[in-house]
């Protein structure tokens, strides 16, 4: 059965088209796509796009991005996502994941879940099934993919974009997925993570991405005039007479884990004597012997609170801690150094010998300066990526 109009997105698959099914060409209709005509459209909302996600000024957004099949990067690496969360400071970076559907529809939204768990508490941002991805890329600093259209409209938007795997039997050649295999960089296994996505945004060229959206779209920003006029051929109806519209896409709402964790409920921290800080955040059993916990007082993670260097409490996020006295946090757990009270002005900390700072800086989050104090002789500057920030402390 042959369709009335068979609408394609570039005339490139119209040579598919006549070696698969040449009595379809003639209803064939090269419209362009109203899907990347509306992420284009959208690319004045980016810093509202961000901000609904939660990406401060300063951060960068990794998304990540799987297609279905055991060859997706998902199911070629299903524990990909949690190294990556696990290698990139959360003062410079935040990450999305985007599934395709038919992951989410095949083993079910709760086994999707299930899988990301970790990484959710560690404050992967998850994006649904059906809406968000599209914001989500034009959010994003980086895409990190496959095989799958994701991976193709962050690359034709102009986003520096690496593969984490890729199946080459399932692409036809020809196509401007294969073109994009050839030219963008991909994930070496067994390297580390933060090393190849900073590589991939330092070498991007900005005229890739033109180059990739003429490869597979034609008729850019046409598609809903086009497609409107032959819905309403189709009907035998007159068009109406002002023009077909191209709205943005609505914000990527991403779903937020369990209760008691806002962001990454536990971190790992290191600062140096010079001030450098990296938290990273702790996913299953890593710790590093170089670093300390910082634990969230919100955070349900019983063990980890055992384990804690630095405890913050913010302000309107009441928990076991809240209103103590920093000696009775002392008391009940050995291990921390620093309690960090912060709220929107700053940070008060309070070390164990009794000593109390408040803490003032031009920083994305003052909890970030409790870990400043418990380096100890505290110094006198902080320095988050190439940042280098006066703290004021009284």
């Amino acid at each position: 059965m042959v369709p009335d109009v068979l609408v394609l997105s570039h005339g490139e698959q119209l040579v598919r088209l006549k070696e698969s099914c040449a009595e379809s060409v003639p209803r064939a209709l090269v419209a362009g796509d109203i899907c990347y005509d509306r992420i284009a459209a959208s690319s004045g909302w980016r810093r509202v796009y961000r901000e609904r996600l939660g990406v401060r000024d300063g951060q960068r957004l990794v998304v990540v991005s799987s297609t279905w099949g055991r060859t997706s990067l998902l199911g070629a690496d299903p524990l990909f996502v949690g190294r990556l969360l696990s290698e990139l400071p959360v003062d410079e970076y935040r990450v999305a994941a985007v599934v395709h559907p038919n992951v989410w529809h095949g083993h079910g939204a709760w086994q999707v879940r299930s899988w990301l768990a970790d990484c959710r508490r560690a404050g992967l941002l998850l994006i649904p099934p059906r809406e968000g991805w599209r914001a989500a890329l034009v959010a994003a600093d980086c895409v990190v993919g496959d095989h799958g259209s994701v991976t193709l409209y962050g690359a034709a938007l102009g986003r520096p974009t690496v593969l984490a795997s890729y199946d080459e039997d399932d692409i036809a050649p020809g196509t401007a997925m294969e073109v994009l295999a050839d030219v963008v960089p991909r994930i070496r296994s067994g390297e580390p993570l933060r090393a190849q996505v900073e590589a991939a945004i330092r070498a991007h060229d900005p005229a890739l991405g033109e180059m990739f959206a003429g490869l597979a779209v034609e008729r850019r920003g046409e598609a809903a005039g086009v497609l409107r006029r032959a819905m309403y051929g189709l009907m035998g109806l007159a068009e109406p007479e002002w023009a077909a519209g191209v709205r943005p896409v609505p914000p990527a709402e991403a779903e937020r884990p369990d209760w008691g964790f806002v962001g990454p409920g536990v971190l790992v921290a290191t600062c140096e004597a010079d001030g450098r800080i990296e938290r990273t955040p702790l996913i299953g059993e890593r710790m590093s012997a170089a670093g300390h916990l910082v634990v969230e007082d919100d955070c349900t993670d019983v063990r980890a609170r055992g384990f804690a260097g630095v405890l913050v409490r913010r302000e309107g996020r009441p928990g076991p801690m809240a209103g103590l006295a920093a000696e009775r946090v002392f008391a009940q757990l050995p291990t921390c150094s620093v309690v960090a009270d912060v709220d929107e002005h700053g940070c008060v900390v309070w070390l164990r010998d009794g000593t109390s700072l408040e803490l003032r800086a031009d920083v994305p989050d003052f909890a970030v300066l409790g870990s400043l104090a418990y380096r100890q002789p505290m110094p006198k500057r902080l320095r988050l990526g190439d940042r280098v920030i006066d703290v004021d402390v009284s």
